[in-house]
């Protein structure tokens, strides 16, 4: 999954503190940012707007599963997230709660409970 956002450095380090992703790589040149993070089995690539002319912010939703989601929420919460659905366990077999960050995203934090 890739995001474009501006401000990529802020939005990397959001989910650094947000999810406990692992920064992979940075690129910064004049007039562009690219950098890749792990978020548990997944990779996530961030680049601005500015890279290229076509490039523009968009935002997404996205469903993660993490061990603990109770904690994670919490988590993303203290990292500058505001809540969207509180925690709940759900009728499919899932606990989950959604928090959207300052870009936008929507990011619904998930544990299977059965």
């Amino acid at each position: 999954m890739d995001f474009v956002a501006d401000g990529g450095g802020r939005f990397v380090d959001f989910v650094k503190l947000a999810f406990g992703a692992e920064e992979l790589a940075r690129h910064e040149w004049p007039g562009g940012f690219y950098a890749s993070v792990k978020v548990g089995d997944s990779y996530i690539g961030v680049s601005e707007p500015k890279n290229h002319e076509w490039m523009r912010p968009m935002q997404a939703m996205v469903y993660l599963y993490v061990s603990n989601c109770d904690a994670v929420y919490e988590q993303a919460i203290r990292a500058g997230a505001k809540s969207i659905t509180p925690l709940a366990d759900q009728v499919y077999g899932d606990r989950n709660g959604g928090v959207e960050d300052e870009w936008g995203n929507q990011w619904f934090i998930a544990t299977r409970i059965r």
